[in-house]
């Protein structure tokens, strides 16, 4: 699988919410180590959907959570396509993703840092 960057050099930052610069940059990260790591990456996201679900038995969150639900059970390639996209219902999706602890502080920080870079070089 070719490994992306997370930073998408082609979208132009002005045009959204670092919020989704962000969550882009992440879902990117997250979908590389997915690439290294399917069993365990997915293996964790099942846990923590297990645990978000148990708090969001209704509405539009328990909505998404289904979507992830029937994502983990997907191929792997349909989970990192979500992770990596960026249209309007992969960034819904990864508002309420289930890889928390995938990445490490450093390299959320990391990732911030580079949106954020990014950003100011774009104004």
């Amino acid at each position: 699988m070719e490994q992306c960057s997370p930073i998408d050099e082609q979208s132009d930052p002005r045009q959204q919410p670092a919020s989704n610069d962000y969550s882009l940059a992440l879902g990117r990260l997250v979908a590389i180590r997915l690439a290294e790591e399917p069993e365990a990456v997915i293996a964790k996201a099942r846990r923590n959907l297990a645990v978000m679900e148990q708090a969001h038995l209704d509405g539009r969150v328990a909505s998404w959570l289904s979507r992830w639900r029937m994502l983990l059970d997907s191929p792997v390639e349909d989970v990192v396509a979500v992770l990596s996209t960026d249209d309007e219902d992969s960034r819904i999706l990864r508002q309420t993703s289930p890889f928390a602890g995938v990445l490490s502080p450093r390299e959320r920080w990391d990732a911030l840092r580079d949106v954020r870079a990014r950003r100011r070089g774009a104004a």
